[in-house]
């Protein structure tokens, strides 16, 4: 792919699905014709390597019609080393789909290739693992934890609880975690906490589960948009770093969507979530189903589990859609 890109030296090109399979050689994976995010131009995505290296960039990809579009955004890569390297790439790529195995770690990145999975192929909740995914974040520029730092030296050194502080804390959590909230939410959010009424700050380091919903009750009643990401990643945040607890976890789409898998794999009694929608329960329902996996890892904090599950799965669309299907047959 990055040979018939570089050898173009068109401006722009489109091919549909078809047409990049006969490039490449082989099929392209069948999530590449389910998720829109395969396509990204970023280098976590295996297919990127198809067009990122030789300055392309994929736009207005059309999942429904299979065709997807690149345009020219920095030079050829035009030494013969490169060139050896872009076949590398290719061959590389190449090599990953093979096999069953190799698609099912396709979406995987690097830097996660090394933790260890059970039969399934599904990550191990370990604590190994959890360590290995606590370095990862620590060092994933994407991730900066400014949220944790702002608030560490504004709130708990300083005693600063103004709006302005509140805001910029909620702000940098929206960021960080990809909840892809509204200026208007994070805004709301930051009134409901300033509102003495709420008792905000006592009820997160009290561990009120009760919170979470009365937070996203408020969002839906004020902005029509409940937020649960959000409103459970402030409170779980700044229950760890203002008191140092692990009173809350997370209820992000990531966690709920895998989830199931490990309940079935865990034999959690299945009148407790098999006919249950996760995405439609209360925060304080979610957190009871949470908790029956807890109680079964206890060398696991709530904190480190979340976030093994969340970072281990936050762009693994095929793993995830993998697990959603055997937590019905396990």
């Amino acid at each position: 792919m990055a040979d018939y890109l570089s050898a173009s030296n068109k401006n722009s090109v489109s091919l549909t699905f078809n047409q990049i399979e006969k490039i490449l050689g082989f099929k392209l994976p069948p999530s590449s014709r389910k998720y829109r995010a395969n396509w990204s131009n970023n280098k976590m995505e295996a297919l990127a390597w198809g067009w990122l290296p030789v300055g392309y960039e994929s736009f207005d990809v059309r999942m429904s019609d299979e065709i997807a579009n690149f345009r020219k955004v920095g030079n050829k890569l035009k030494s013969e080393k490169s060139k050896k390297s872009n076949r590398k790439q290719n061959s590389d790529l190449k090599r990953q789909i093979e096999n069953a195995t190799d698609l099912i770690f396709l979406d995987v990145p690097n830097n996660l290739l090394k933790l260890e999975v059970d039969e399934y192929y599904m990550v191990k909740l370990t604590k190994t693992n959890s360590e290995i995914v606590e370095h990862e974040l620590a060092n994933d520029i994407s991730y900066p934890q400014k949220a944790k730092k702002i608030c560490e030296e504004l709130i708990k050194r300083n005693n600063d609880f103004s709006s302005e502080t509140f805001n910029i804390i909620i702000h940098r959590i929206a960021i960080e975690n990809s909840t892809r909230s509204s200026k208007k939410t994070i805004d709301l959010l930051t009134d409901f906490a300033l509102n003495s009424e709420n008792q905000f700050l006592q009820r997160v380091k009290k561990g009120d589960l009760t919170l979470v919903d009365d937070i996203t009750d408020y969002l839906f009643k004020n902005n029509n948009r409940r937020d649960k990401s959000l409103a459970s990643k402030v409170c779980r945040y700044l229950n760890e770093w203002l008191f140092d607890k692990d009173d809350f976890t997370i209820n992000d789409s990531v966690v709920r969507k895998v989830l199931p898998y490990y309940l079935a794999y865990y034999k959690i009694e299945k009148h407790y979530w098999a006919n249950k929608n996760l995405d439609k329960l209360t925060y304080v329902e979610f957190f009871a189903i949470f908790e029956k996996i807890k109680e079964k890892l206890p060398e696991l904090t709530r904190h480190e589990l979340d976030h093994l599950l969340w970072y281990s799965y936050k762009n693994d669309n095929i793993r995830s859609t993998i697990a959603a299907s055997l937590a019905k047959h396990l």
